[in-house]
């Protein structure tokens, strides 16, 4: 491994190679971040938007999905007891 790296180090080709490489999996890991956010924005505005749309607050509609989701997580621990017990 440090013969691989004195390999690198001591050809300007090698090292320039290494810098584009490692520019390219950067932008795409910040392109990958950048999506991400952007898909997240989406969907929490069309949430924005379905709230006000029912007329409902949005504490309320927090509290029934929050609801909801504690019902489906307890529901799934049930089937995962059962199945594992038998």
């Amino acid at each position: 491994m440090e013969q691989l790296m004195q390999t690198i180090l001591s050809d300007k080709l090698y090292v320039t190679l290494a810098i584009i490489l490692i520019v390219f999996i950067v932008l795409f890991i910040i392109k990958k971040l950048f999506k991400w956010v952007v898909i997240s924005l989406l969907i929490f505005i069309a949430f924005l938007i379905y709230a006000h749309y029912k007329g409902e607050s949005i504490k309320d509609v927090l509290k029934k999905t929050k609801q909801q989701g504690e019902f489906i997580l307890n529901k799934g621990k049930n089937e995962l007891k059962k199945t594992v017990s038998e």
